[in-house]
C-alpha cells in the first residue's frame, strides 16, 4: 500500500520542475498571443464608419464585431489552455512512469484547449454585449454592479474555465472520481483567484484600459497577466492533487488493494 501511495504522490522535485514549466508556459502564452494585429479583423466595409450609419449597417457591424471578438478570444485562450495543459498535465499522473505522465499531459492539453476555447467563445459573446452598452452599471439581483466588477468577474470566469479544463483533462486518465473532482476544484479555484488578483493589479498599477482588457495589449502587462494566472492554476492543482492519493487509498485504489491481497481495516 505504501508503494502505491509513493508512486502516485507528487515528489518535491516534480513539483519544482512543474513550477518552472508553468512559468515558462505562461511567458510563452504572453509571447504567442498577439493583439496587434489580432487573428480576426473587422471586414473592410467597417474600417470607416459613416457619420450617420443606417440601422442595417449597424446591425451588420454588431454581428461582425461579435464574431471578431469570439474568434480572437477563442484562439487566445485556447492557446493558453494548450500550453498550460502541456506544462501542468503531469500533475494529474497517478504513477511516476512515462505512460502515466504522457496520458495526464495529453489529457491536460485536450481538456485545457477545449474548455479554454469554449470559455473564450462565451467571453466574446458577453464582452460584445458589454462593449455595445459601454459597460454601463447594471443591476443584478437588486444590486448595482459597476463595470470594474463586471470585468473582474469575467476574468475569473475565463481563467476558472481554463483551470478546470486542465484539471479535468489531466486527471481523467486516472479513472478516479475523487481525483478528477479534486483536479476540477483545484484548477477552478486557482484560475478564479488569479483573475480577481490580476484585475486589482491592473486597476492599480496599469493603464485604465488594462483593467477592462481581457487580453492586455502591452507586452509587459500581458506577461504579468499570463504568469500570474498560470502560476495560480499550478498552485491550485498542485495543492489539490498533492493530497489526493491519501483519499484515493480508500476509494480509487480500493479495488487494486483488494486484488493485491493487502489487508485493509474494516
Amino acid at each position: 500500500m505504501a508503494d502505491i501511495l509513493q508512486q502516485s504522490s507528487l515528489s518535491k522535485f516534480k513539483i519544482g520542475c512543474l513550477a518552472v514549466a508553468a512559468l515558462l508556459a505562461s511567458i510563452a502564452c504572453s509571447r504567442l498571443i498577439s493583439t496587434e494585429p489580432a487573428p480576426f479583423q473587422l471586414p473592410m466595409e467597417f474600417e470607416d464608419v459613416p457619420m450617420n450609419p443606417s440601422g442595417a449597417y449597424m446591425a451588420r457591424y454588431k454581428v461582425a464585431f461579435r464574431d471578431m471578438l469570439c474568434g480572437n478570444y477563442t484562439i487566445h485562450f485556447a492557446t493558453c489552455g494548450a500550453l498550460l495543459g502541456l506544462a501542468l498535465g503531469a500533475l494529474g499522473a497517478t504513477k511516476n512512469n512515462a505512460l502515466s505522465n504522457a496520458a495526464a499531459i495529453l489529457g491536460g492539453v485536450v481538456g485545457g484547449t477545449l474548455l479554454a476555447g469554449l470559455g473564450g467563445f462565451l467571453l466574446g459573446q458577453i464582452a460584445s454585449f458589454g462593449i455595445e452598452n459601454d459597460w454601463q452599471t447594471t443591476r443584478f439581483l437588486g444590486f448595482q454592479v459597476d463595470p470594474f466588477i463586471q470585468t473582474t468577474l469575467l476574468q475569473c470566469f475565463i481563467w476558472a474555465f481554463i483551470g478546470s479544463g486542465i484539471g479535468l483533462g489531466c486527471t481523467t486518465p486516472s479513472f478516479s472520481f475523487a481525483r478528477i473532482l479534486k483536479g476540477i476544484q483545484g484548477g477552478l479555484i486557482g484560475g478564479a483567484v488569479a483573475g480577481a488578483i490580476y484585475s486589482v493589479i491592473a486597476a492599480v498599477f496599469f493603464s485604465t484600459s488594462s483593467a477592462i482588457d481581457f487580453v492586455p495589449k502591452e507586452q509587459m502587462e500581458r506577461t504579468i497577466w499570463a504568469t500570474l494566472c498560470g502560476l495560480s492554476i499550478y498552485a491550485g492543482l498542485a495543492f489539490a492533487l498533492k493530497s489526493t492519493p491519501a483519499a484515493d487509498a480508500a476509494t480509487g485504489f480500493k479495488e487494486l488493494v483488494t486484488n493485491e491481497g493487502i489487508a485493509t481495516s474494516p
